[in-house]
């Protein structure tokens, strides 16, 4: 409830142990850190005045950086790749990702960048160019961030070097066989 009489002139940061100066209603923490405010309401008539302490938690917003478990980001026609997630802020996370194949995604990552099971995010990007964009992340503390990166993977078709067929020839036949 709002404390009565209220005024923003009645807060002060104690975080310190010693109260500081008064602060605005309107807290603006400098940093990731625990900081303690109180609010000192003052004597009313025959009212003696009341304080109390609020503890607030300031966490960092989580990051998550995307890639694949290729170096180059370019594989082969079928063959497997995997996304992988270089996560900060506090475990578990929501991932929200765009896959260029099937759209938006959702999943939820543990410490280490895998799903829950611990398995790897399999992807099964199709021919040239798939770009991949985190677009959320939420982390453990409920803090999320939208400024995320992304990453684009070059998939190649197969070399392919013809049916292994025999063929049988004469020597005065001059036709050229592809």
């Amino acid at each position: 409830s709002t404390p009565a009489p209220f005024s923003p002139l009645y807060w002060t940061d104690i975080t310190g142990g010693v109260p500081g100066p008064a602060t605005s209603s309107n807290f603006t923490p400098s940093s990731p850190d625990i900081y303690t405010l109180r609010y000192t309401a003052p004597i009313t008539g025959n009212c003696p005045a009341d304080i109390e302490d609020i503890i607030i938690t300031v966490f960092d917003q989580p990051t998550a950086i995307i890639s694949t478990d290729d170096p180059n980001n370019t594989i082969c026609d079928g063959d497997p790749i995997n996304l992988q997630f270089n996560l900060t802020g506090s475990a578990n996370y929501i991932v929200d990702y765009i896959d260029a194949n099937s759209g938006p995604q959702t999943v939820t990552l543990n410490a280490a960048g895998n799903d829950l099971t611990n398995s790897p995010i399999q992807i099964f990007p199709t021919i040239g160019p798939n770009l991949y964009t985190i677009t959320n992340i939420t982390d453990g503390n409920s803090c999320s961030n939208t400024a995320q990166p992304n990453v684009v993977v070059t998939v190649v078709m197969q070399p392919n070097a013809g049916n292994a067929t025999a063929t049988t020839v004469c020597s005065d036949d001059f036709t050229i066989y592809n």
